[in-house]
């Protein structure tokens, strides 16, 4: 049984993890509840920061909090599998500008505690299963259902946060040192990307390896799982939970798992395509003002669904479709500082004020940005990590109501556009643009 109290929780300065010795039906795991008291000001605050975390679950619920016998005016509920008991974050804050941070702060935590008790859940696992609804990502084949004690958690695990910004514990440390340093080899780039997917796919040898009664064998299979868990992003750390312990149809589990290990196999397989379109009038109500030149779409069949994400996000983005439309290589990640021109005849193509040495400027502050005066110059690292996370949290909102995951369409630093050059409907402008 793991030793909760070894996690360090963000949100410990302004609440608490308590066990409940009851279950709140009406409140979801990972949802953050908010308690207004029907105040014009908090239920303000409250909306905006809905706005800033479109795929967050955040609600308003004043009666919720009154059930606990604390001041509290902030809940999340969390279950705990290897005890198989219900716990609770139950905090307050009284300014209404640190509204946005505790939510923040919270949704950190959850992805901590879901890191931790990941290690449990695969050693819980019958590892035949487990082996079988990998494998079944490339051979197509019927995977059973998972162990009858996993279905008991079904109704408990439903994490629907974002995750952003922050970095949190690392929780890997229970794994030991050997395992820790394994996993940040994984971290630091020094595996490629096809060697990542490949190190995904030794989950079920490491499960097996932990439960080992010899302690070598065991450590070895911490040190496996460390550089599994380490290759995946933390996205796909919760596809991969909620695909472990959720009870659905055995075709649903590929398909999670698919957006795992194979985002080719998905991207090859998605319904979805990319198009760009002139813009019009009509496309105001999608958020594409008239400084548009051409609005970027996910289409199914006749129906858009736009994709809104700042300027140099979306033309870091475009330079990745054009990359795979024009060369098609497997497994490449478009070397943005090689593209200075490319980024330039983008921006050009996608928005009406083009200024050439403003937009260069822009383009020179996703390496390096001064935060200080002139006179006295600071220098930082550059925005390019922010665009790929609006990039990430762009698509993750375009995609939150559908019936696919966007992972084959996400690219950034370490991860490689995956959807078909097919699905990917490019003007012929773009299309003469050269990517280096």
């Amino acid at each position: 049984m793991i030793d909760i109290t070894h996690i360090k929780l963000h949100s410990k300065p302004f609440a608490k993890l308590v066990k409940a010795d009851f279950s709140i039906n009406e409140l979801k795991d990972g949802v953050v509840y908010v308690k207004t008291n029907n105040d014009s000001i908090w239920e303000n605050a409250l909306n905006k920061v809905k706005e800033s975390y479109e795929v967050c679950g955040i609600n308003n619920d004043n009666s919720i909090c009154n059930a606990f016998n604390i001041d509290v005016n902030l809940i999340m509920p969390l279950f705990i599998p290897d005890r198989m008991e219900q716990y609770y974050i139950v905090g307050s804050v009284t300014n209404v500008d640190d509204l946005e941070s505790a939510v923040s702060y919270l949704s950190i935590d959850a992805h901590n505690i879901i890191e931790t008790f990941l290690p449990y859940v695969l050693t819980s696992v019958d590892d035949c299963k487990l082996k079988n609804a990998l494998q079944g990502i490339y051979e197509e084949i019927e995977t059973s259902r998972l162990t009858d004690e996993l279905k008991h958690w079904c109704t408990n695990i439903s994490f629907d946060t974002e995750f952003r910004g922050l970095v949190a514990p690392n929780p890997l440390a229970t794994l030991g040192d050997a395992a820790v340093k394994a996993a940040e080899e994984v971290r630091k780039g020094n595996v490629s990307y096809k060697k990542k997917r490949e190190k995904i796919m030794n989950l079920p040898s490491a499960g097996k390896k932990m439960k080992s009664d010899d302690l070598k064998i065991q450590e070895e299979g911490k040190k496996i799982l460390a550089e599994s868990l380490a290759s995946l992003s933390n996205h796909e750390i919760v596809l991969l939970f909620r695909g472990l312990v959720s009870e659905i149809k055995p075709k649903s589990l590929n398909r999670i798992l698919s957006s795992i290990a194979d985002r080719e196999g998905l991207g090859e397989r998605t319904e979805y395509s990319i198009v760009f379109m002139p813009w019009e009038s009509k496309y105001i109500e999608y958020g594409f003002d008239d400084n548009y030149k051409h609005c970027i779409f996910l289409k199914k069949g006749e129906i858009l669904y736009p994709i809104k994400m700042g300027k140099s996000s979306i033309v870091i983005y475009t330079l990745s479709l054009i990359e795979k439309v024009t060369k098609n290589n497997k497994n490449t990640i478009v070397d943005i500082k090689a593209n200075n021109k490319a980024f330039l005849e983008v921006y050009r193509f996608l928005f009406n004020d083009f200024n050439k040495r403003s937009i260069q400027e822009r383009y020179e502050k996703l390496f390096k940005r001064n935060i200080g005066e002139d006179d006295n110059p600071i220098f930082r690292s550059g925005r390019l990590s922010e665009n790929y996370n609006d990039l990430e949290a762009s698509l993750a909102k375009t995609f939150n109501n559908l019936d696919e995951d966007y992972s084959p369409f996400l690219v950034n630093s370490t991860t490689p556009l995956a959807i078909n050059a097919k699905k990917i409907e490019l003007p012929e402008p773009l299309k003469a643009i050269k990517i280096h």
